[in-house]
């Protein structure tokens, strides 16, 4: 999936069990802009996070709860489809 994102947006919010083989774990690159990416693990309570700049290659692990939020107009690359995430994403 190509994804396009307008600065100050927040995307996620939801975490992955690994059930899709794309999702296991999630990679996503960013090929433009730049976002802040917080993180946690499902039932954990601390937040991470950290600022990622174009061109990345981020990986989620199943089971850590992410976030992203637009510093500035972003675009990424899923590599997954709409029904492979559709059928593994939870939200807390």
């Amino acid at each position: 999936m190509l994804v396009f994102t307008k600065a100050g947006a927040i995307r996620g919010r939801h975490y992955h069990k690994g059930i899709s083989p794309t999702k296991n774990p999630e990679i996503i690159i960013l090929i433009s802009g730049t976002m802040k990416l917080r993180w946690r693990r499902k039932d954990g309570t601390e937040h991470e996070s950290t600022i990622v700049s174009a061109p990345a290659r981020i990986e989620i692990p199943p089971f850590i709860w992410h976030e992203f939020q637009a510093q500035d107009d972003c675009a990424m690359i899923e590599l997954n489809s709409l029904a492979e995430h559709a059928v593994d994403t939870f939200y807390d």
